[in-house]
């Protein structure tokens, strides 16, 4: 019913200030003036006004079609009507047109039209319709952004008494978007706006006066402004006036009015407005105190995304304040004012994941609060968070990084951060020793109230710190810390004597040292001296012990310990192979702050080993480490947004991630990120810094760093070219174990390409590529002793190193393997067994693989006969860049062999194999174009394609350029020529050329009549196979007799 009479009013509205008699008549039938409403009566009128050309009622029509008040509703007759009444000239009429397209309601989402209709609406001074298109230029939404023509329709908008107009051309006079910086004129539109009801440009124009700008500071009038905007219902007009009051800012201070306004505010769904409401009923400031209603207002505030109110909230329910006491709601309140930035939210939080209150113990979760908390400014997350670095719990322990958030807690003025960084310069943790900086920090602490600050501080002037350091005075005081019954200084003293600092070397006496500080629970000591058991250092050598003592600072609580004892289980020394215990201790590793164990867990799920495979696992995994400072993590994490593994693809982050790897002098990710320069995938192509970038690599060590970088030099990519610059880099990388990089200096011998030709080079280091894992360089070596190459031939060990090829993945191996047992070469001849390695080499990706399984299923060799198959495996060839397979693709679909025959296809796949350099597929092509096969006949282009095919090697492309030349088919006879061709190809081995020939002696053209040289040809030809040889050889030799 409100909407009804809200849609009432409307026509009302449009029709008071309308002269037409029928639309007058109208309107008191619709509202029920002077008598009962009778909408049915109020159609007819408006009707009438409408049909004799008054648009008002073309309008009012469409409202009540639009809307189904006295007439069916009827989307189209309302759309109709509106049309009329824009056509009319009415502006509204327009406005709402606009709208409908603007929001393709009743008619197709179009923004053009929609900006065509808001223009004609503005035409007709319908405000409202200047003020849509301002907008639309303003945001670059369905048209292109353009602030001049925004400005010139908030122009005509405000000019025609649109308030939010006034205020949107303030705002930009005030930025300077559009039109020059003018703040009076700025003033002046605020003003307009405030004026025309605009409750934005009220509240903007009292924040200028309460600050100053544009006009002369009054908080007088700003309150006047905010009391304008917040009776317009303006939410931060009402909470800025409470503040005002609460504040006494510009009125006299009155706590109640502050209670009311924050009150109006809330109500209004102001979050801060709720939570300081919630303040005063808390203290009981201009209202009753009331713990209840506090709690009451902070939910409220919470709830509408206060994080101060949540954290508020939170500490109610912790101790039982104005609401029932309940961890497990508080845990969630904290949660809630952490995720809202407040920072006591994340602190507190943060503190109760490190204790286990209300929430399970999770170290590297109180780590991220902390974290959180200290960017957020909370000085006491700062320095819990440099703990957390300093004992590695929940993070990798580092000293550099628990120095810096003890730094910034410093200088926030927590005092027990002064005194834990002072420790650090005395003792050089994670910071150039400095005593004169130590013992400033502890007076800092000290004055500050914290009395370990002063303790340290009187011991310092007592120890004669504050001098050049001595490492003799330092290991008389960490013997004297030991003595004293504190095991960090006996492990600090253990170090000094397993380093020779201060001391002689003595590993006997360091592992005594370590020993008695691991006994008093130093886990760092624990793992060091499983270290020294497993080097033999002052013990003897004893994998057992060692495994011991890691294990033990593991379940004491050191992520370290976990991790090293992770990769014995997994490598099985000192302890049985075992892939699950493994996972379990790098996991607890991970979990303890290791970033070595989360990047090793990482890969196990990336790979299956030990877990299933998960990709998504893996992500977070290589995030944490990466996060953790293991910068191989961050590589890796890059390759996982790269390839879109775990996440969705994203170039931009790879790079990043590959960045920041590279800047820590990770060589891979500087090798992975150079790639990405090259192709321009997340940056812009620029090959000069991708040598750059390989060149970093490789001088860092990275051999797959030179082994590119030598090809850029070979290809002159970002580099002259220079071929003697390659092979030094291939060589370099070969050296630093790069298989690749021996692979292609091989090839380089072999090839003679930079370097003299030397097989007998190639055939080392091929070996080399082939002994460091590179399944190419097998497969080569293997077709160096089958081609007698740098070695003497040898198919045993041919078959050897293609099978070591093809068992690495190598497809060319496999393929190689698959035709020796085809062939019996090396091995007994087998064709179930050839048939598996093409099949192999077909799935490593090999296309020739694909092509000769293909073959075999096309001709039912070894496999059943399978068109369909040979289909399928011909085009995966194809699309793997073999242009046999494309040839033998168009030759099935050419003659409909495992696919409908279809001759168009058949062309495009000859085209493409001869494309891309099979000049089989040239000559197909040809007969193609000679018979007009799935082409236009043009014998010109048969003529061209088949002498392409012969010049190329392929046999018969020379029989048929030859019958062109022997028919004179788009050349001029020439029977000599013919001839040259048949004979070429039959000295090649093709049947069709040795029986063309033949008959060209039988019949004495181009050459001397000679059956007995036909006679040979012939039988030749049926040697090789070809029918039409043998009939003719049996039909001369008939005649003959």
């Amino acid at each position: 019913m409100t909407r009804r009479l809200l849609f009432y009013a409307l026509i009302v509205i449009s029709v008071l200030v309308l002269p037409a008699a029928g639309h007058e008549l109208g309107a008191p039938h619709l509202e029920g003036e002077g008598g009962p409403q009778d909408p049915s009566q109020a159609e007819a009128f408006y009707r009438e006004a409408c049909d004799g050309g008054y648009v008002g009622g073309c309008f009012s029509l469409g409202v009540m079609y639009e809307n189904g008040i006295g007439v069916p509703q009827d989307a189209e007759q309302a759309l109709a009507f509106y049309r009329k009444a824009c056509d009319g000239g009415d502006g509204q009429g327009c406005f709402t047109l606009g709208a409908r397209y603007a929001q393709g309601h009743g008619v197709p989402q179009d923004a053009e039209q929609a900006l065509a209709f808001y223009r004609k609406a503005c035409d007709a001074n319908f405000a409202l319709g200047c003020a849509a298109p301002g907008a639309r230029y303003a945001e670059g939404h369905g048209v292109p952004q353009d602030d001049v023509q925004a400005v010139a329709f908030y122009q005509k908008a405000c000019d025609g008494g649109h308030g939010r107009a006034c205020f949107n051309l303030g705002a930009r006079y005030a930025k300077g978007h559009g039109v020059p910086q003018d703040d009076r004129q700025a003033i002046a539109l605020f003003r307009k706006a405030c004026d025309g009801g605009d409750a934005g440009g009220c509240f903007t124009l009292g924040a200028r006066y309460a600050e100053g700008r544009g006009v002369s500071q009054d908080d007088r009038r700003a309150g006047v402004f905010y009391r304008k905007a917040c009776d317009s219902g303006h939410v931060r007009g009402c909470f800025t006036l409470g503040e005002r009051y609460a504040a006494a800012a510009g009125v006299q201070q009155e706590s109640r009015q502050a209670a009311a306004f924050y009150r109006k505010a809330c109500d209004g769904g102001h979050g801060r407005a709720c939570n300081n409401l919630g303040v005063m009923y808390a203290e009981g400031r201009g209202v009753p105190q009331d713990a209840r209603q506090a709690a009451v207002f902070y939910r409220k505030a919470c709830d509408g995304g206060h994080g101060r109110a949540c954290f508020t909230l939170g500490a109610r329910y912790a101790e039982g304040r104005g609401v029932p006491p309940d961890d497990g709601q508080a845990v969630v309140l904290f949660r809630k004012a952490c995720d809202g930035g407040d920072a006591g939210g994340c602190f507190t939080l943060g503190a109760r994941y490190a204790e286990g209150r209300g929430v399970p113990p999770d170290d590297g979760q109180a780590v991220v609060l902390f974290r959180k908390a200290c960017d957020s400014g909370n000085v006491q997350g700062c320095s819990t968070l440099g703990g957390m670095y300093a004992e590695g719990r929940g993070v990798p322990a580092d000293d550099k990084q628990a120095v810096a958030f003890n730094r910034k807690a410093c200088d926030g003025g927590d005092a027990a951060a002064c005194f834990t960084l002072g420790t650090r310069y005395a003792e050089g943790r994670g910071v150039s020793p400095d005593a004169e900086q130590a013992v400033a920090l502890f007076r800092k602490a000290c004055d500050g109230g914290n009395v370990q600050g002063c303790s340290n501080l009187g011991g310092l002037y007592a120890e004669g710190r504050g001098v050049p350091r001595e490492d003799r005075q330092a290991v008389a005081f960490y013997r004297k810390d030991c003595d004293g019954g504190n095991v960090q200084g006996c492990f600090n003293l253990g170090r000094l004597y397993a380093e020779g600092r201060g001391v002689p070397r003595d590993d006997r006496q360091a592992v005594a040292l370590f020993q008695k500080a691991c006994d008093g629970g130093n886990v760092q000591s624990c793992s060091t001296l499983g270290g020294m058991y497993a080097e033999g250092r002052g013990v003897p050598r004893d994998d057992q012990q060692a495994i011991a003592l890691f294990r033990k600072a593991c379940d004491g609580g050191g992520a370290g310990g976990c991790f090293t004892l992770g990769v014995r289980y997994a490598e099985g020394r000192g302890v049985p192979r075992d892939d699950q215990q493994a996972i379990a201790l790098f996991r607890k590793a991970c979990d303890g702050g290791d970033a070595a164990g989360c990047f090793t867990l990482g890969t196990r799920y990336v790979e299956g080993r030990g877990v299933p495979p998960d990709d998504e696992q893996a992500v977070v995994l290589f995030r944490k480490a990466c996060d953790g400072g293991n910068v191989q993590g961050c590589s890796t994490l890059g390759g996982m947004y790269a390839e879109g593994r775990g996440v969705p693809a994203d170039d931009k982050q790879a790079v990043d991630l590959y960045r920041k790897a590279c800047d820590a002098d990770f060589a891979l990710g500087c090798v992975a990120l150079g790639t990405r320069y090259v192709e321009g995938r997340g940056v812009q192509s620029d090959v000069g810094q991708a040598v750059t970038l390989f060149r970093k690599a490789c001088d860092g060590g990275e051999p797959l760093g030179c082994s590119t970088l030598g090809g850029m030099y070979a290809e002159g990519r970002g580099v002259p070219a220079d071929d003697t610059q390659a092979v030094a880099f291939y060589r370099k990388a070969c050296d630093g174990g790069d298989g690749q990089g021996c692979f292609t200096l091989g090839t380089r011998y072999a090839e003679g390409r930079g370097i003299a030709q030397d097989d007998r080079q190639a055939v080392v280091f091929y070996g080399k590529a082939c002994d460091s894992g590179y399944a190419r360089g097998c497969s080569s070596l293997g077709g160096m002793y089958a081609l007698r190459r740098g070695v003497p031939a040898d198919d045993t060990q041919a078959v050897a190193f293609y099978r070591q090829g093809c068992d690495g993945r190598d497809g060319q191996g496999c393929f190689m393997l698959g035709a020796r047992y085809a062939e019996g070469r090396g091995v007994q001849a087998d064709v179930g067994q050839a048939v598996a390695f093409y099949r192999k080499a077909c799935d490593a990706d090999f296309a020739l693989g694909c092509v000769t399984l293909g073959t075999r299923y096309m001709e039912g060799r070894g496999v059943q006969s399978d068109a369909g198959q040979a289909v399928t495996l011909f085009r995966k060839a194809c699309d793997g860049g073999e242009p046999l397979g494309c040839s033998n693709l168009g030759g099935m679909y050419a003659e409909g062999r495992g696919v409908q025959a279809d001759v168009g296809q058949a062309v495009a796949f000859y085209r493409k194999a001869c494309d891309g350099g099979y000049v089989g597929g040239c000559s197909n092509l040809g007969v193609m174009y000679e018979n007009g096969i799935g082409v236009t006949p043009d014998v010109g282009q048969a003529v061209a394609l088949f002498r392409k095919a012969c010049d190329g090697g392929h046999v018969r492309g020379c029989v048929n350029l030859g019958g062109m030349y022997e028919n004179g088919i788009g050349v001029s006879p020439n029977i000599e020529q013919a001839v040259a061709l048949f004979r070429k190809a039959c000295g090649s081995g093709d049947g069709q050329g040795c029986n063309n020939l033949g008959v060209m002696y039988s019949k004495g053209k181009g050459v001397r009549h000679d059956n007995a040289e036909a006679l040979k040809l012939y039988r030749k030809a049926c040697d090789l196979e070809t029918k039409k040889g043998c009939d003719n050889f049996e039909q001369l030799k008939s005649r003959r007799r």
